[in-house]
């Protein structure tokens, strides 16, 4: 028979358990829905990305950026060679998501048709700006209207 230390101890041990599940689970979970969610928005009239044959589920492409480190450009330009001109989408874990053009008409369309879509943000804008000054390439939002 049980006495009451036992099963509160055996109590306290599967809450451990149950949460370090959750804890476990829970970002898996949420990765999976937004990966799915991202996918469905190609059903609506959205053109989807590629993205690189060993993207995997959860890391994305965070074990190739690692692993290609030495050789980042030539990586990426064979990612593009691959593509036949598609944008193709690198993600990695802690870092934004990373889209690579190609082609003149794909940067001309992220520059002139979509810019709003496409926005620096304060921090790359930031660093541009350290080495470009305020030209065309370093500013964002109204700033890049006026240009």
């Amino acid at each position: 028979m049980l006495t009451i230390d036992r099963m509160t101890d055996k109590l306290s041990s599967s809450i451990a358990i149950a949460a370090l599940s959750g804890l476990v689970v829970l970002p898996l979970a949420w990765r999976l829905l937004v990966a799915s969610n991202t996918d469905s928005k190609s059903q609506h009239g959205t053109r989807k990305v590629l993205r690189p044959s060993t993207t995997k589920p959860l890391l994305g492409n965070t074990l190739d950026v690692i692993g290609n480190v030495p050789i980042r450009h030539d990586w990426i330009a064979n990612l593009c060679l691959e593509a036949k001109g598609e944008p193709v989408l690198l993600q990695s874990l802690g870092t934004p998501d990373m889209t690579l053009l190609s082609t003149p008409q794909a940067f001309e369309d992220v520059f002139k048709n979509q810019f709003d879509n496409f926005p620096k943000g304060p921090k790359k804008a930031e660093y541009l700006r350290e080495l470009l000054g305020e030209g065309i390439f370093a500013v964002d939002y109204e700033k890049w209207h006026r240009q």
